[in-house]
């Protein structure tokens, strides 16, 4: 709804995914039972990606509406949120690495939970730098107002045929 298109919802639910299979991955790879820790992990990653699909489509929208050019934008915003992005994460991930190899006492609760967040978040974020602007160009939704132009366009005609 902050987006009011269809198109950017879709675009803004893609790092889900791919938050998903990297902590799926990683609970395969280090043979680790889904359990409470990892579905808070899951929600965790689930959220910080999807913020940064939020925060890359909004700096691309804020180029737009300057009129900066479709290409220009999405180049212009991938670049902006780049720095941001990878922070985030690599702090996320440099934080929780020692909880993730722990093996003494509570390991067992954070353990999964750090790998959920660490394998999560570096796939998600991988991804999104690099697919979403993609898949923005091939959908390239239209801006707020654009889109109520074309409405307003699409009722004048309306009334007139």
């Amino acid at each position: 709804m902050a987006f009011r298109s269809l198109k950017t919802a879709a675009l803004l639910l893609l790092p889900i995914p791919f938050a998903f299979v990297g902590a799926v991955l990683a609970l395969y790879v280090r043979n680790m039972n889904v359990n409470v820790s990892t579905g808070v992990g899951f929600a965790t990653v689930f959220a910080v990606s999807m913020m940064d699909g939020i925060l890359m489509v909004r700096a691309i929208n804020t180029a737009r509406a300057r009129g900066v050019s479709l290409d220009e934008a999405i180049v212009e915003g991938r670049v902006s949120r780049l720095r941001p992005g990878l922070m985030t994460s690599v702090v996320a991930v440099l934080g929780l690495l020692p909880a993730s190899l722990a093996t003494g006492l509570g390991s067992d609760v954070q353990r999964p939970l750090a790998t959920v967040i660490i394998w999560g978040l570096s796939c998600s974020t991988v991804l999104t730098m690099f697919v979403v602007p993609v898949l923005y160009r091939l959908f390239a939704p239209g801006l707020p107002a654009q889109e109520a132009e074309e409405a307003g366009d699409r009722r004048g005609s309306e009334g007139v045929a």
